[in-house]
Parts: C-alpha cells; structure tokens; sequence
C-alpha cells in the first residue's frame, strides 16, 4: 500500500504528515493500537511493533522472537532493496521464517531470510 501511496503522490509523506490508513486503503484489525505522527506506528498483542519509516519508505514488523521487513526498491541499502527481510532470533523463529519461504542470507547472516 506504502509503494502504491508514493507512486500516486511521488512521496512516503507528503507535507510530512503519514498517510492514514483511509489513504492507503487498509484498516487496522480492531485489536491494534496505532499512532499517526510521523510514522505509521501500530502494536497488538502479538506484535511488539509495526512501523512505517517516512525518510525511505521501510515497514518493519517485530516480535519477541523475529522480525520482518519489507524494502522499497529505491531503499539506500543495495542489500536489502526491493526485499523482504525474516530476521530470525531462536530456533523457533528460524521455522518460522523458513515457513513464509525465506531463504538464508549466506552471503549477509545467517540469521536473515529473503522471501
């Protein structure tokens, strides 16, 4: 939606101020928390957080035991650019990130899977 909101209006955040959820055509399930400065900043019990990065169009959701993160094509890192990122904290989140069809970063961490 992020990717889709820039395409239209050729920024993360124009006028600094974060698209809401409305403009991106999404809706927060109803158990989530979520703030609206800066960032789009969401939690539930589950997940720890869930942010959007305004600067470069980064989402990146935590856990107690992994975390995903989706990078724009554009992102400033040539490693991470256009993926999406299951970094894996124990055993059990390592078959998590393997079940989403994350492949190990070998040449980075093996601790991070692309998908």
């Amino acid at each position: 939606a992020l990717q889709e909101y820039k395409l239209q209006h050729g920024s993360y955040w124009p006028n600094d101020v974060p698209p809401s959820s409305d403009e991106l055509g999404v809706s927060w399930p109803s158990d989530w928390e979520c703030g609206n400065e800066k960032k789009i900043d969401c939690r539930n019990d589950y997940w720890t957080e869930c942010f959007a990065n305004e600067e470069d169009g980064e989402v990146h959701c935590t856990t107690d035991k992994f975390e995903i993160y989706i990078y724009p094509p554009d992102f400033y890192s040539d490693i991470f650019a256009g993926k999406r990122i299951c970094l894996a904290h124990d055993d059990e989140a390592h078959k998590v990130c393997k079940a989403l069809g994350g492949k190990v970063m070998e040449d980075y961490d093996e601790s991070y899977y692309t998908f």
